[in-house]
Order: structure tokens, then C-alpha cells, then sequence
């Protein structure tokens, strides 16, 4: 949508621009054409006729302008830090021997929702049989994939009112890695998860062992659910099986945030993605296995283990970029499944910005556990006041359980 009215706005733009050249023309044809009409002679009709020879010349002084001026891209962009600049270098030639008036170079950037952000663009003069190179710098300030390079060329005629647009060069695709924060401020568990804290003894019955039974949560499988206990009962009982696990980090990055659009929504991701990536990059500090665990651009979910820095250039092109509704990105299915996967790590690190009494409650099946949950939780930067109350009230939930939490508005606080 906001593409389709970006497109809409620049083509009306478009149309202005015409519009006013159609217009200072007409309004010097009339101009020119009083003294034919009051004169009526010779001399009235040279201002008129000197009007049209001069517009045909323009027109053929063009045509040749926009067969022989031409640009070609000269850049070599792939992918950056957020928050630097890469330069984008184009090579402008005019190979005839007639003088450029003037050239205008269009250049476009797409955002993170992949509509065109604006542009940038400048004007040049030519001489007959120059060559030159304009260089300029695209500036990435957030997170993602972008598409950067040269929009259209507009050679323009002697007058200046008439003018050919050219198509522009080719389209590079610039990948924004995220920049790498010292995370000083989390603790990190080496306690190794040896069984749940529910029973401290494996029975088995029916066949299985198992340490006990809970209550049925959704995401359970079937084979589980113990149905002599569940029939004394008003629910389901789930068998809890007996966990072994390892030091480590798991890290669940929440990419959803459906009331967050435009810059707000950019900020958002960043500090989502840098938090993630903090977290990873302290456990490599510190020696710790860790993995980060997100749903791709296609839905899929993905699990990586994170061994070394190198690997937060690829997240780029496999994290998607924010996604709007809820349902398109179920993190709680992350937290259930890392809460009962059966060698599992020893801390979980949840970096979301939409927080629950669901999100809460299986933080705290995660503790029961006897591992160590940690929430980073990141608010919109324009949240105040009654809004910002209320996103922040199930987190009194965390300080009754014990568990971390830590809250954020922009990327750069975590240092």
C-alpha cells in the first residue's frame, strides 16, 4: 500500500512538472502571436515563427542529446554496517559534439517494506565528448535488504522546457548487517539441567518413564497425555518426561509487532535483531553454545547456531522483514518447544516486543524447569504515558517469578 502511493505521488508529481513546461510554452505562443494579430504583416509574424523554428530546433537539438548522452554504473555495493554509508559511483557520458544544457540524475532507495524511500538526484552540465563520474553516498541507518541504484537520467534541451528521460542502470541489492553490541549487563547460567523440577525421581508406568504429570498445554503431543490419571480428572494430564541438558544459550527473536509502521516500526526491528545478536555474541564471549531460533521470510521455522560473529551478515536475507499480524509469526510455539525440548540449553532469551500473561506464564514453566529465562522486551519509541503503562504491566508478573527482564526503546541502549 505505501508503495502504490508513493508511485501515485510521484506520478502526479510528474505530471506537474509537464504540466507547467506545457503551460510557459503555451503562455509564450500567445505572447508571440499578438503582434501577427494586431500587426499583420511580415514583422508581426517573426516573433511567432522565430517561437517554432527555435522549438524544432530544440526538438532536433534533443533528439540527438538523447542518443548520445548515457550513463553507466560504476558501483560495487553488496553490504554494510547499519548506520554507515556506501558509495554509489556513476559514470556520465555525452559522446556527441553538441553541449549538454543539462542532465539530471535520478536516484532511488528502497525502505524496509521495500517502497521506494524518496531519492536523491542532481544536475550536471556536459561539454561535447565529456566524460565524468558523480559519486554519492547511501546511507543505510536500519536493518535489512534494500534496493539502491540509478532511477532514471533526464536530458534536458537548449530552452530547457523540453527534456527526454532515460532509463536508469542497473539495480543493486545492499544487505544491512546489524551492528554488534557488548552486552555487559546479562548474566548468563553454566547450571546444567539434569531432570525437571517437578519430581527429583523417574517412574515408569505404562511402559514410560517420566518424572511426573502437569497439566495439558496446547502443543502437546497425544502419545503423552496420560489417560488413566486424565480420567479422574476434569482436564487432560500431560506425562512430564524427564530433561537432560547443557550450558548454552537459546535465543527466540519475535519479529511481530502489529501496531508499529514506517520509521517507528525500523527502529523497532533494529533493536530486535541487535538485541538478538548481542545475546549471541555475549555467549560466544563467554564460551557458551548458543542458538538463535526465528521464523525465515517464508514462514519456515529455523534454528542456527550461532558459532561466530560472521554469521549475523547472513541475517539479512533470512530474517523477514516486521511482520504485521500476530497469527504469521506464532512465537509462543518457540517458547513451548524450547521449554520442553529434551536436551535443552541451559539459558532462554526472549527478545519481543508484544509481552502477555501467556508470554509470562511460559517464561515461568521455563524457570520451573530449573533453566534461566530472560525477557529483553522493546517498546515503541514513540510509546508514552497511559500506552507505555500498559505494555509494561504484565512485566510486574516477572519480578513475582524471579525472572530477568530487561527494557529497551532504541538499539544503542543496550551498550
Amino acid at each position: 500500500m505505501r508503495a502504490k502511493l508513493r508511485a501515485a505521488a510521484a506520478a502526479v508529481k510528474r505530471f506537474c512538472k509537464a504540466s507547467r513546461r506545457a503551460a510557459l510554452w503555451l503562455l509564450a505562443f500567445l505572447f508571440t502571436l499578438l503582434p501577427a494579430v494586431y500587426m499583420n504583416n511580415i514583422y508581426g509574424y517573426l516573433p511567432i515563427l522565430t517561437l517554432l523554428i527555435v522549438s524544432l530546433l530544440s526538438l532536433g537539438y534533443l533528439a540527438v542529446l538523447g542518443r548520445s548522452v548515457g550513463a553507466q554504473d560504476k558501483s560495487l555495493l553488496s553490504s554494510c554496517m547499519r548506520g554507515t554509508a556506501m558509495e554509489f559511483r556513476v559514470e556520465v557520458e555525452n559522446r556527441c559534439l553538441l553541449a549538454c544544457p543539462r542532465v539530471e540524475l535520478s536516484f532511488f532507495m528502497t525502505d524496509l517494506y521495500g517502497g521506494r524511500d524518496g531519492g536523491t538526484s542532481t544536475v550536471i552540465t556536459l561539454a561535447p565528448r565529456e566524460k565524468r563520474v558523480f559519486t554519492f553516498d547511501a546511507r543505510f541507518d536500519h536493518l535489512g535488504r534494500y534496493s539502491v541504484g540509478l532511477d532514471k537520467v533526464t536530458v534536458f534541451g537548449p530552452l530547457g522546457v523540453l527534456s527526454r528521460t532515460l532509463p536508469g542502470g542497473a539495480e543493486h541489492i545492499v544487505e544491512v548487517t546489524p551492528r554488534i553490541w557488548e552486552l555487559e549487563s546479562l548474566n548468563l547460567s553454566q547450571q546444567v539441567t539434569t531432570e525437571d523440577s517437578r519430581a527429583r525421581t523417574s517412574s515408569t508406568l505404562d511402559g514410560a518413564d517420566y518424572t511426573g504429570v502437569r497439566e495439558y498445554a496446547v502443543g502437546d503431543p497425544i502419545k503423552n497425555i496420560h489417560w488413566k490419571l486424565s480420567a479422574h480428572t476434569e482436564g487432560f494430564l500431560t506425562r512430564q518426561m524427564e530433561t537432560f541438558g547443557s550450558t548454552g544459550v537459546t535465543v527466540i527473536l519475535d519479529l511481530c509487532a502489529p501496531d508499529c509502521t514506517g520509521e517507528t516500526g525500523m527502529c523497532l526491528y533494529d533493536a530486535l535483531v541487535e538485541t538478538a545478536a548481542a545475546v549471541c555474541n555475549r555467549a560466544i564471549s563467554r564460551g557458551l553454545e548458543n542458538d538463535l531460533n526465528f521464523f525465515d521470510r517464508r514462514g519456515a521455522e529455523q534454528r542456527l547456531e550461532v558459532r561466530d560473529s560472521a554469521l549475523f551478515d547472513s541475517l539479512p536475507s533470512l530474517l523477514p522483514p516486521l511482520v504485521r499480524r500476530a497469527e504469521d509469526y506464532p512465537v509462543e510455539q518457540l517458547l513451548i518447544r524450547s521449554g520442553r525440548a529434551l536436551y535443552a540449553r541451559s539459558n532462554v532469551v526472549l527478545c519481543t516486543s508484544r509481552v502477555s500473561e501467556s508470554t509470562v506464564k511460559l517464561l515461568g514453566d521455563i524457570k520451573l524447569g530449573r533453566r534461566t529465562p530472560a525477557l529483553f522486551f522493546v517498546l515503541p519509541r514513540d510509546a508514552y504515558g497511559r500506552e507505555r503503562d500498559a505494555l509494561l504491566q504484565p512485566l510486574h508478573l516477572l519480578d513475582e517469578l524471579g525472572i530477568s527482564y530487561f527494557v529497551l526503546t532504541s538499539a544503542e541502549e543496550l551498550q
